[in-house]
């Protein structure tokens, strides 16, 4: 009873042997990956065109000389996480964020997403390593980055995120481009990448022209006014500043409008009453607020006092505004 088991052990031994023997010669296919970090630097979130930059996928793998390695990188949410709708990442700065994507096109319009279906419409990064003599080779894929433009509620300081694990994944296969179908990979890996981006504090201002009409005999009062448009990062704190003017008044309710040689003296205030002018803080009050994203008006009140008429003719100054933050 003892030798049929022996001679049967023996067989399957043999068998297992002979298999090793035919695989022997062939190299494990095996790759990993590695990820520029990207910095988009000082962002200006009161503009509305986005800032943008690029980086750069590298793929290094090993295996059978000449052999062709399809490997495909997910990318996931990030520890930043992602819209509703699977098409906008975030960065993070506490519990404030600011919106942003990476692309697999300088056109930004193919989204770097991934086959698996954790984040959102869109594709893997494609990268064909081909394996040289020694059975190892590299290659690189660029990729494009973009923070969206009009998001001045965003608030000034630093912003990041990171994608490692799950989120940022190569499943490879070899043999060549199959395509990233996800189905058929022989392997994975995982890389890391930060993104950091800075929101500066930032101001713009406009104004519309301050016109006191046409008029004769400067015997009563001449109101006008006009508006200023000052847009700021998210809670920056500002103060809008008014010069003299280029008639070289010391007194912000007596600047003058000049034509030739002659004078009108003319007047600027931070109310309808017209009893506080507006100056540069030295001389006359100022105004100030905190920015909030979206553009804030401010009227200036402007009057001609009585005075002498002088000679007919157009009148007129210049104002320099000034937002300090």
């Amino acid at each position: 009873m003892t030798v049929p088991f022996r001679l049967a052990l023996a067989a399957l031994v043999v068998g297992v042997l002979a298999i090793a023997g035919a695989d022997r010669g062939r190299a494990e296919t095996s790759c990993y990956i590695t990820a520029t970090s990207l910095d988009f630097g000082m962002v200006d979130t009161t503009l509305n065109a986005p800032a943008a930059t690029t980086g750069a996928l590298t793929a290094t793998c090993t295996g059978d000389a000449g052999a062709s390695v399809d490997v495909c990188v997910d990318l996931g949410a990030g520890i930043g996480g992602i819209a509703a709708d699977g098409t906008t990442r975030y960065l993070l700065n506490n519990s404030n964020r600011l919106s942003f994507d990476l692309y697999r096109d300088a056109a930004r319009t193919q989204r770097w997403a991934s086959a698996y279906g954790s984040a959102g419409p869109g594709d893997p990064i494609e990268i064909v390593v081909t394996l040289g003599a020694n059975g190892t080779g590299s290659a690189s894929s660029v990729f494009w980055a973009a923070v969206a433009g009009g998001q001045g509620n965003a608030l000034s300081g630093r912003y990041s995120t990171m994608f490692f694990g799950a989120d940022l994944i190569a499943r490879y296969t070899a043999g060549g481009a199959g395509g990233c179908s996800g189905t058929e990979a022989i392997g994975s890996a995982s890389g890391f990448m930060r993104v950091d981006a800075t929101v500066a504090p930032r101001c713009t201002v406009n104004a519309t022209a301050l016109d006191f009409g046409e008029v004769g005999i400067l015997d009563r009062n001449i109101d006008s006014t006009n508006a200023l448009y000052v847009s700021c990062t998210s809670g920056t704190f500002y103060a809008i500043l008014l010069d003299n003017g280029q008639g070289g008044a010391i007194d912000p309710a007596r600047r003058a409008m000049r034509s030739g040689a002659s004078r009108v003296s003319y007047g600027l205030y931070t109310n309808s009453a017209r009893t506080v002018p507006w100056g540069d803080g030295s001389r006359g009050s100022v105004q100030a607020g905190i920015g909030t994203g979206a553009t804030q008006q401010y009227t200036v009140y402007g009057r001609v006092p009585p005075q002498a008429a002088p000679a007919a003719g157009t009148y007129s100054d210049t104002i320099v505004v000034t937002v300090m933050y």
